[in-house]
């Protein structure tokens, strides 16, 4: 398997085409296509936000329209009527109705565009006819196949937006042409979830526009994914996971979060999510403090993020091959220092494992 830069098309049964000045990208999706749309905790809000809160759950989309940079939220009924307006719009020049076209509008917070100027944008991108190649910022994107029993199949993601942004939302897009049902596609989306949302509530920065589809166009083969017990199941989620890993490295090289966080073996999303603040804020304090201070603060993100029941003697972490905390020993302080700086210059990842379940979740600091 080798990965790549998103390119558009990226995923067989989709096309796709972008504004001339980059900033509206538009999604066509064959028919049959299944997806599954997440958003976060308490995610209400209004315009786009309210519009994909009401198509939250599964949905077959015939077309996904992604701003970046140009929101429609956060100003009550004029940005209702913004969002609703440009939907129709879409509807209407791709040959549609308003229920399949699917918005995901990312930018700061009531920074409304006139709905002219987006309907334009919109406009330009159905009609753009591209050759393959990658897409421009402040887009980031990746694209890569895979193998099941049954063959080949590929799996991408695109996205937009800044983690460290208060006022800013995000928005995904994580696709794949392996058919699979919109019960597993919506059961994907939990631990998913956890590493997108998680992310941004261990940042402070969390918005109700917060958003992660993912889709099927169904190309790839005449038998859908149905149930967990099926062999294929194993391969998309893997996919999808790391389609949205390195979406969400983009997103955080645009914020300068070098410091590439991951744990694993927690008894559920919940557990592991319960680690992220703590650890995020850890890396952005070491960056502040002397590194002879390292393994206290190591061990008070641990202690802060672990559950009441949590075995310490299991507990294991580990950065660019050296062992930070093992059998409830920490290294040295030089051999702590050493690897965590490494970690926060973006040299070498720290890794966390429990050793309690299969849930496991990552995130930038």
């Amino acid at each position: 398997m080798s990965g790549s830069d998103f390119e558009t098309p990226a995923v067989p049964g989709l096309s796709a085409g972008l504004s001339s000045d980059g900033r509206v990208l538009a999604l066509r999706c064959r028919p049959g296509t299944a997806a599954a749309a997440a958003l976060g905790r308490g995610a209400l809000g209004d315009g786009s936000a309210a519009l994909l809160k009401g198509a939250a759950g599964s949905l077959s989309p015939r077309l996904i329209l992604l701003t970046a940079g140009l929101p429609l939220f956060g100003a009550g009924p004029a940005s209702d009527g913004a969002a609703c307006a440009l939907r129709r719009s879409a509807a209407l020049s791709s040959g549609s109705d308003d229920a399949s076209v699917l918005l995901l509008a990312q930018g700061r917070i009531r920074e409304l565009v006139p709905v002219s100027d987006l309907v334009g944008r919109m406009q330009e991108a159905l009609s753009d006819v591209r050759a393959p190649g990658a897409l421009p910022p402040p887009w980031v994107g990746f694209a890569a196949p895979f193998m099941t029993p049954d063959g080949r199949f590929s799996v991408a993601g695109c996205g937009t937006g800044n983690p460290a942004d208060p006022l800013s939302n995000r928005t995904a897009v994580l696709m794949t042409d392996l058919p699979a049902s919109e019960t597993v596609l919506t059961r994907l989306t939990e631990p998913l979830g956890t590493a997108f949302f998680g992310w941004f509530r261990a940042a402070g920065t969390e918005l109700p526009a917060d958003a992660l589809v993912l889709l099927s166009t169904g190309t790839a083969s005449e038998r859908p994914v149905c149930s967990a017990g099926d062999p294929r199941a194993e391969a998309l989620r893997a996919g999808f996971a790391l389609a949205l890993e390195r979406v969400m490295s983009g997103m955080a090289k645009t914020a300068g979060m070098t410091a590439r966080i991951r744990i694993s073996g927690a008894m559920s999303p919940e557990e592991a999510e319960g680690f992220m603040r703590p650890l995020f804020l850890a890396a952005q304090r070491l960056r502040r403090r002397p590194a002879s201070e390292a393994a206290a603060h190591l061990w008070a993100a641990l202690a802060a993020g672990g559950p009441e029941d949590l075995d310490w003697q299991s507990v294991s972490a580990s950065a660019g091959g050296v062992r930070l905390l093992d059998a409830g020993r920490f290294a040295s302080p030089p051999e702590m220092a050493g690897a965590l700086r490494e970690v926060l210059e973006g040299c070498a990842g720290l890794e966390i494992r429990l050793f309690r379940g299969s849930a496991s979740t990552f995130l930038w600091a």
